[in-house]
């Protein structure tokens, strides 16, 4: 009984050569001895070429203007890789597809990775679909994606939380000040001293407008954060980039982009302790 399987690898793709070179050795090791390798290649130009070589694919320049925009490895008897369409029914078919997300509104629906194979033998090709999937999941395609909905769904959370946080503060701020002042006003309560129970009533207003304050600054970070959503994702798939062919320029660019996000994330995470410290310290002082 034979065997029709299709695979979707949820995560993005990063394929090196190693990556490349690592699959082409699990395909030859498996597939029958009549079956034949062969790579068809898609640049950014809308050039497209058939290859069984693997080294033409990796000499490509990769660069902005010729980027490597999908790849398939296709593997299947010689007899019907020379007819025209590759038509008939055959023993054995394999086809791995690599798409990059640059151009998925362009050419396919779907950016990503997919594997397909069909074969004769039944066990042979679920062991070839076990030793690939493996492979790819742990080292190739083991990017996460920022989906633009995801993104766009956690900013309307966060600003649902802000607005609502900066409501709560704007009408629940005189039962804050009382809390927060509670002490004060004991003691003011008990002095005979006006200019003491002056301070007091002054304290208790400065309080209220600083909840004011914080409670308009919510509302604001709310309404930012629901607007700021697109940028945040495009952003974010800038720093995190999925479905790369990472030979030739495009390699350089994509290590340049993980040492940028390495500094980045470093920089914000001083600069958010920082932050936390000198607005504890601040806090201190002025209660």
């Amino acid at each position: 009984m034979g065997a029709m399987i299709f695979h979707e690898f949820e995560r993005g793709f990063c394929l090196t050569e190693e990556g490349l070179r690592r699959i082409q050795a699990i395909i030859k090791e498996r597939i029958p001895r009549d079956c034949i390798v062969t790579y068809v290649v898609t640049r950014g130009d809308a050039f497209t070429y058939r290859t069984k070589e693997i080294d033409d694919v990796l000499d490509e320049v990769n660069d902005a203007t010729r980027q490597v925009v999908a790849l398939e490895v296709e593997a299947q008897p010689e007899r019907v890789d020379r007819e025209e369409g590759g038509a008939g029914e055959v023993s054995f078919r394999l086809m791995l597809v690599f798409r990059s997300a640059r151009t998925s509104a362009s050419y396919w629906e779907h950016a990503g990775c997919t594997l397909e194979i069909q074969g004769a033998d039944r066990d042979a090709a679920y062991l070839m679909l076990s030793e690939l999937k493996n492979y790819i999941s742990s080292d190739v395609a083991n990017l996460r994606r920022f989906d633009k909905s995801n993104v766009e769904l956690f900013a309307a959370i966060i600003a649902l939380v802000l607005l609502l946080t900066g409501v709560a503060v704007y009408i629940l701020k005189p039962e804050f000040g009382a809390h927060v002042l509670a002490g004060a006003a004991q003691e003011a309560l008990k002095s005979t001293d006006i200019s003491e129970k002056l301070n007091y009533l002054i304290s208790v207003e400065a309080k209220r407008r600083s909840l004011s304050g914080l409670a308009v600054v919510c509302v604001l970070a709310g309404v930012v954060a629901f607007g700021s959503s697109a940028v945040v994702s495009k952003t974010l798939g800038r720093f995190f980039p999925t479905d790369i062919f990472a030979w030739g320029k495009r390699k350089q660019k994509y290590d340049s982009d993980v040492e940028l996000r390495g500094k980045l994330f470093w920089g914000l995470a001083v600069a958010f302790a920082v932050s936390i410290v000198a607005g504890v310290v601040v806090w201190r002082i002025t209660i």
